[in-house]
This record gives C-alpha cells, structure tokens and sequence, in this order.
C-alpha cells in the first residue's frame, strides 16, 4: 500500500517535471 503510494506520488512528480521542462522548452527555445 505504501509502496504503490509512493510510485503513484514519483509518476506525479516525474511528470510534472516533464510538463515543466516541455513547457520551457516551448516558451525559450
């Protein structure tokens, strides 16, 4: 249970992160 929460928590953040670096890619090339 903690463990599955943790991953989930992880996916969260490493997408985020991905949207972030995507989203500065776009707005300073």
């Amino acid at each position: 249970m903690l463990r599955e929460h943790a991953f989930f928590m992880s996916d969260i953040v490493l997408k985020g992160k991905e949207i972030n670096f995507k989203q500065s890619l776009t707005v300073s090339p």
